[in-house]
């Protein structure tokens, strides 16, 4: 029993090509299944078609596609997220839509699940040939960046193609965060997981709707709402810098003691060294405490206790 969350946005002219294609592996795999498809927001006939999709299915008993529909487009990680709360069987896919995330590799996944025993399952891209060189290069240097502030756990080139369990989807409907970037949030939280990997395939139909400005927006979610290593880089740089001025404040009041500093320098230098090194200690405790704050806010359960005791049926 399988739900797939598929969130799209502008993707009327792919819907009607690549949709069918799921639901034939999806039949291949299981007896039960359901497709959540989230319109996030859509400016163009992606609902309609959705619409229309779901009546050409001939969809069986056990067979089901819901639709979610936002008023407007709140980004990619608010559409999986309302998918992952509408679905309702144990395991849960997120894909795209233009089968760039190949849904042949549910089977793999589900495979690789039950061997491991793992309760999420990432896919990793193996190669990215068929993205351009900007997208190449920026995606090696976003996870650059969130291993720097996130540490060792996230995997590189793991989007948001994984096969997840219940006890990870129950874990995130009882998250209250509007910032949820899933690729972050999820290795941290000590599932035992496990990853395979593809080499992604050329979009076969329409064209990416992932604009650079969406790109810089998930770069700073991922670098403001993930942690506060940020906050307390520039606490210490504070710190540092309140150093340096109160050095610099020593070396001339040896300069004026030896009778070499300009007239009227220290009267001038003194406070405003003193004034600058307190603003920027200041600053860098401010730091501390809101991150401390941030943390408390959120509420993350950090400390994830082992409970699942699931059973993988054949």
């Amino acid at each position: 029993m399988i739900s797939v969350v598929i969130p799209c946005f502008n993707e009327a002219d792919c819907i009607p090509q690549t949709l069918p294609i799921i639901i034939q592996e999806l039949r291949r795999l299981s007896t039960k299944w359901e497709i959540v498809l989230v319109d996030d927001g859509s400016e163009d006939l992606t609902h309609q078609r959705m619409k229309d999709a779901k009546a050409d299915a001939n969809l069986a008993q056990n067979e089901e596609i819901k639709i979610v529909k936002f008023r407007r487009n709140f980004g990619h990680m608010r559409a999986l997220r309302a998918g992952v709360e509408v679905a309702k069987f144990d395991w849960v896919v997120t894909m795209d839509i233009d089968l760039q995330d190949p849904p042949s590799l549910i089977h793999e996944m589900l495979a690789e699940a039950e061997k491991s025993n793992s309760c999420l399952v990432l896919a990793r891209r193996k190669t990215r040939l068929h993205d351009g060189s900007f997208k190449r290069f920026s995606a090696f240097c976003y996870y650059k960046m969130i291993k720097f502030l996130a540490g060792d756990e996230i995997s590189e080139n793991t989007a948001d193609f994984r096969l997840m369990h219940k006890c990870v989807t129950d874990w995130i409907k009882a998250s209250h965060e509007s910032q949820f970037v899933f690729r972050l949030l999820l290795p941290k939280q000590g599932f035992k997981s496990s990853t395979i990997e593809f080499a992604r395939p050329p979009r076969l139909y329409g064209s990416t709707k992932y604009s650079f400005k969406k790109m810089i927006k998930l770069a700073l979610d991922s670098s403001l709402t993930f942690g506060i290593k940020p906050l307390r880089i520039c606490g210490l740089i504070g710190f540092l810098l309140g150093f340096l001025t109160f050095l610099i404040g020593l070396v001339e009041v040896g300069v004026y003691l030896g009778g070499n500093s300009l007239p009227g320098v220290p009267s001038i230098l003194f406070p405003m060294l003193f004034l600058n090194s307190f603003i920027l200690v200041a600053i860098g405790l401010l730091g501390e405490y809101l991150g401390v704050l941030l943390l408390e806010v959120r509420n993350r359960e950090f400390n994830v206790i082992e409970n699942c005791h699931r059973q993988i049926s054949s």
